[in-house]
């Protein structure tokens, strides 16, 4: 099988993760019951991937536990679900990262000058997505401005467990059967499209059941070009915290303002 028909297959995989959570039963037609059997979906699978990557590298190490953990807790301080999803995600990434000699760095440049300048690519990305994603948001939402601790928390989950479990975790899938980065423009496309749109689906997890596929394909189309395209290339282009804080920027300016 050819490397790009392997990402072919990637892709397909986690797309029909998805379509099966809109197939089976559920009778609590909400969204939250999709979303809530999506997440458990999701949070087995990288947990089996995990433990047979874990056991197939021996690349586990006590710095890779501690970094997780941390993440976790960050991430978890809601839901401990998603923390122990980030933990699990960030573990077999690493592991599978350092198996394939390929490197995401949590820091691009760890002096003081390379954090700085992460925090500040962040804050600009993370303000100009905010804003874009304000001018969507009000369009269905009053504004009612108040700021409070459970935003940034809420923000942080956001952040973290999705950038580490929904977008760096498929990309070290990516490598992982590529061997290396990608080498082609369509291995990199590829790449990009296993790392944003499964996730961006997850924004719409009863779609199918509810409206049909053909009403929200703009959406998705609209939320993968405008965020989660620019967070997968922080990831890739700088490093795990830009798109980290990135991320979790443009949620608090959204909970914030428009309070959801």
């Amino acid at each position: 099988m050819t490397k790009n028909l392997k990402l072919i297959c990637i892709f397909l995989t986690f797309m029909l993760l998805f379509i099966v959570n809109q197939l089976l039963p559920n009778n609590i037609r909400s969204p939250q019951a999709y979303t809530a059997r999506l997440l458990f979906i999701c949070f087995v699978t990288i947990s089996v991937i995990t433990i047979y990557i874990i056991i197939k590298t021996k690349k586990l190490k006590k710095k890779d536990i501690f970094v997780a953990i941390l993440f976790g807790i960050l991430s978890g301080m809601k839901s401990p679900f998603m923390g122990v999803t980030t933990i699990v995600a960030y573990i077999g990434s690493s592991c599978i990262l350092k198996y394939i000699h390929v490197n995401v760095p949590i820091f691009k440049d760890k002096t003081f000058k390379g954090i700085i300048k992460s925090a500040i690519i962040a804050t600009i990305c993370g303000c100009l997505l905010g804003m874009i994603n304000l001018l969507l948001g009000m369009k269905s939402s009053n504004i009612s401005v108040s700021f409070s601790i459970v935003h940034l928390i809420n923000a942080l989950q956001a952040g973290i467990t999705e950038e580490i479990a929904y977008r760096l975790f498929p990309f070290a899938i990516c490598v992982y059967f590529l061997k290396d980065n990608p080498k082609t423009k369509f291995q990199s496309v590829l790449c990009y499209f296993i790392m944003t749109v499964p996730h961006v689906l997850m924004h719409f997890p009863d779609m199918i059941a509810t409206n049909g596929i053909g009403s929200i394909i703009m959406s998705v189309v609209v939320l993968t070009l405008l965020f989660g395209l620019p967070f997968a290339l922080l990831l890739r282009k700088r490093d795990l915290f830009s798109a980290i804080a990135a991320h979790t920027l443009v949620d608090v300016i959204r909970f914030t303002v428009l309070g959801i």
